[in-house]
C-alpha cells in the first residue's frame, strides 16, 4: 500500500531539492561528454595525476592542476638561462668560437636599387653643317657599336663640291701669283685659299681630305663622314637616299663608360648620403660579383608622391657589359653612425639568435661554462649588431655555434624547440 506524501510537507521539499542536484550533475556531465573530442584529447594530453579533485562536488583548490603543464611565452625560453658545461674536447669538437664584447662606432649601411642609364655628359648626336643627300650608310642599325673616326655614311653634297672647287682654284691662283712675283716683293698671295681652307675646317671637313683634293686637284663628288666619338648608337635617324640639311641629326650615341646608376632613397635617409661617397654595385646578371662606383650627385628635390630622393652614381664600364636599363643593387657605407651616449657594444650578427621577439646571445662565463642571456639590440650593419642592454663590455660572446649550444641547453632542460633564427639569416 502506497503512501501519500503531502505536498507542502518538508520531506517533499527535500527530496525535489535532492533531484534537482542529481539533474544538474548529470547536465553537467552531458555537456562534458559532447565537448569536441580533439579539445577533450588535448585535455587529457595537459593534465598528469588524477583527472579529478577527490573531493567531488567540491570547488577545486586555488591552484589550476594544468598550470604545472602550461608554459607562455617567457617560460617557453627559459632554457636560454640553461647553463651548459662543455669540456674543452667537446667545445673544439663543436667548433665553438667566442668574441669579447668591445665597443666601437657602427657603420651605417644603406642598401638601395636603381637603374643603370647612359651618362648625359657622353651623349652625342651625329649631325652635318652641310645639306646633301644620302647615299650609303655604313652603320646599319640601332645598337651598333661605333669607334671614333669610323665611317657612319657616305653623302653627295653640292655645296661641298662647290666649296672643293673653290679651294683648288684658289690654290691655282695663288701658284700664278708666285709664278709672277718679281724678287723683293712680299708674299704674292689672294687671300682665296686661305679662306676656302678655312670654309671647310669650319664644316669639320678632315684636314687630311683638303691636302689630299689640293696634291691632287681632284673633287670628290661624294664625302665619307666620320664618327667624331665613340659609343653606342642608340637611335639611327636617316635612310639612304635621304635628303638632309644643315644641322639634321643622323645618329645618336652614347658611351658605353662611364654609365650612371639612378637610385631612389627614402627620405628618411636621405641624411646618410652624400656627394662623393663610395657605392658598391651588384647586378643580378653578374651575381658574386660587384662594381665600385662614386656618388655623382644627389638631386636637390624629393618625389612628392613616393617621398623618395634621388641619387646619380657614376661607374666606370671599361668592357661595356653593362647595359643601360639593368638593375642595380647599391650598398652605401653612410658614414659613421654613433649613438648620443658614445660607442655601444658591437658583437657579430652570428652571434645573436633570434627566439619570438627577444634576443639572446650565449655568454662564456668560465672556460666552457656557457649561459644563455637576453640582449637589446639598437642597429645594425651587414655584419655586425649594436648591443645596448644585456653585455657588459669585455665579455666573452659565443661568436660560432650558439646554434649548437642551443641544443646542448634545450637537451638538458627537457624544453622542446621553437622556431628561432640567427640575425642575418
Amino acid at each position: 500500500m502506497s503512501r501519500c506524501v503531502p505536498f507542502g510537507s518538508p520531506r517533499l521539499g527535500t527530496a525535489l531539492r535532492l533531484a534537482g542536484i542529481l539533474f544538474l550533475l548529470g547536465a553537467g556531465a552531458a555537456c562534458t561528454s559532447s565537448e569536441d573530442p580533439d579539445v577533450s584529447e588535448s585535455r587529457s594530453d595537459q593534465v598528469t595525476g588524477p583527472p579529478t579533485d577527490p573531493h567531488a562536488g567540491h570547488a577545486m583548490p586555488p591552484e589550476d592542476p594544468h598550470a604545472a603543464h602550461q608554459v607562455d611565452e617567457g617560460d617557453e625560453m627559459d632554457p636560454w638561462a640553461a647553463e651548459v658545461q662543455l669540456d674543452p674536447a667537446r667545445v673544439e669538437a663543436l667548433g665553438i668560437r667566442t668574441v669579447a664584447a668591445v665597443r666601437g662606432e657602427l657603420p651605417a649601411v644603406l642598401r638601395v636599387t636603381g637603374s643603370v642609364e647612359w651618362d648625359e655628359s657622353r651623349l652625342s648626336t651625329m649631325t652635318l653643317r652641310y645639306g646633301g643627300y644620302v647615299e650609303r650608310l655604313h652603320v646599319a642599325s640601332t645598337g651598333d657599336r661605333v669607334r671614333a673616326g669610323a665611317p657612319l655614311l657616305d653623302i653627295y653634297s653640292p655645296d661641298l663640291v662647290a666649296a672643293f672647287e673653290e679651294l683648288v682654284s684658289a690654290d691655282r691662283l695663288e701658284r700664278r701669283l708666285a709664278g709672277v712675283a718679281r724678287p723683293g716683293d712680299g708674299p704674292a698671295t689672294s687671300g682665296l685659299l686661305e679662306a676656302a681652307r678655312r670654309r671647310l675646317a669650319s664644316w669639320e671637313v678632315p684636314d687630311a681630305l683638303v691636302d689630299q683634293v689640293l696634291l691632287t686637284g681632284e673633287v670628290p663628288l661624294v664625302h665619307t663622314v666620320l664618327a667624331r666619338e665613340g659609343g653606342v648608337v642608340t637611335e639611327r635617324l636617316v635612310q639612304v637616299g635621304e635628303r638632309v640639311g644643315p644641322g639634321s641629326p643622323l645618329f645618336r650615341l652614347a658611351a658605353p663608360s662611364p654609365i650612371w646608376i639612378e637610385a631612389r632613397v627614402p627620405e628618411n635617409d636621405m641624411g646618410l648620403v652624400r656627394e662623393g661617397q663610395s657605392a658598391r654595385i651588384e647586378f643580378q646578371a653578374f651575381p658574386g660579383s660587384h662594381r665600385e662606383g662614386r656618388v655623382a650627385l644627389v638631386y636637390p628635390s624629393v618625389d612628392p608622391v613616393t617621398r623618395t630622393g634621388r641619387l646619380r652614381i657614376s661607374m666606370s664600364n671599361p668592357d661595356g657589359s653593362i647595359r643601360e636599363g639593368m638593375y642595380a643593387t647599391v650598398t652605401l657605407e653612410a658614414g659613421r653612425d654613433a649613438p648620443a651616449d658614445g660607442p655601444a657594444l658591437l658583437l657579430p650578427r652570428d652571434a645573436v639568435i633570434r627566439a619570438g621577439r627577444r634576443d639572446v646571445v650565449f655568454v662564456e662565463e668560465h672556460p666552457g661554462h656557457f649561459v644563455g642571456r637576453e640582449v637589446t639590440l639598437a642597429g645594425a650593419s651587414a655584419d655586425q649588431v649594436r648591443v645596448v642592454a644585456g653585455l657588459r663590455e669585455g665579455e666573452r660572446v659565443v661568436a660560432r655555434g650558439a646554434f649548437l649550444l642551443d641544443a646542448e641547453s634545450r637537451l638538458m632542460t627537457g624544453a622542446g624547440g621553437t622556431d628561432h633564427s640567427a640575425m642575418g639569416h
